[in-house]
């Protein structure tokens, strides 16, 4: 079990440092490990892992299949953190092929045994999800110029952001509700209460260590902020920032985002 626990733990810096690929292999071994130790959670967790990494390699048709089965093996399971991990999984991965009714319903679920388990991690991240998931719904709305879904879709998702605001106590969760919240705030025109949030936001952004969740959470962060001021001097520095710390991971990807985003926001200013 030590074996397996420690390629859990390697496989999760892997995925962090943007190597999906090498995560995806030592969480392989770490499910072979916990299938020769007839551990059952352990295994699941692991087939859960290895689903993060095929999402990070945009494998998403692939992901929702393997989640759809593991939630068939678990869902005559008692209720228990796992299992509203394993829902909540499914239900992002929903959400990004399009498929946001489904992705609502599970993650309801989700919600609904974390808080019978009174589980606060898995509660916020499970109205972060929610929020993500209306927010989608109020986008497509507005494509198909359906503004009563449009309004209704985006209080959801700012209620749930707001509830994962202030009772969460994972940095993580909180920062990503805070910018899919200013976010938000600056596709439905709320000018001004995005003016008031974005500052603290940008002093928790840059205080983050390398990691692919600290670069993307500046690129989220600059692409609000092009939208909201696109003289906003934070742009530049943010993005100067994430191109630095970019250029110490495998993957070139987010480089490459943060330059566009940079070149963008020259583009605007040059032509003033």
């Amino acid at each position: 079990l030590q074996t397996a626990q420690t390629l859990n733990e390697q496989g999760r810096q892997q995925l962090e440092q943007g190597d999906a690929e090498a995560a995806l292999n030592t969480w392989k071994q770490a499910e072979d490990a916990y299938q020769k130790a007839k551990d059952e959670n352990g295994v699941i967790g692991s087939k859960l892992n290895q689903i993060q990494a095929l999402q990070a390699l945009g494998k998403y048709r692939l992901a929702e299949q393997l989640l759809t089965q593991l939630c068939e093996t678990i869902k005559t399971q008692s209720d228990s953190e796992l299992k509203a991990t394993v829902y909540r999984s499914l239900g992002d991965v929903l959400r990004i092929v399009g498929k946001l009714k489904e992705s609502e319903k599970i993650l309801k679920s989700s919600l609904n045994i974390a808080q019978s388990l009174k589980a606060d991690a898995a509660v916020f991240a499970d109205q972060l999800s929610l929020g993500n998931t209306a927010f989608a719904q109020f986008k497509r709305a507005q494509s198909v110029n359906d503004p009563q879904t449009a309004e209704v879709e985006s209080k959801k998702a700012a209620d749930f952001y707001r509830s994962a605001i202030a009772q969460a106590t994972y940095t993580q969760i909180k920062l990503q509700a805070q910018l899919n919240l200013l976010n938000l705030l600056v596709e439905t025109n709320q000018q001004s209460e995005a003016e008031k949030i974005w500052p603290q936001v940008r002093d928790e952004v840059s205080e983050l260590s390398p990691s692919v969740f600290a670069i993307a959470s500046k690129i989220n962060l600059a692409r609000s902020l092009l939208k909201l001021n696109p003289k906003n001097e934070a742009i530049p520095s943010l993005l100067t920032m994430a191109i630095a710390q970019a250029k110490t991971l495998p993957t070139r990807r987010l480089e490459s985002y943060a330059v566009g985003y940079l070149g963008q926001f020259y583009e605007l200013n040059q032509q003033e």
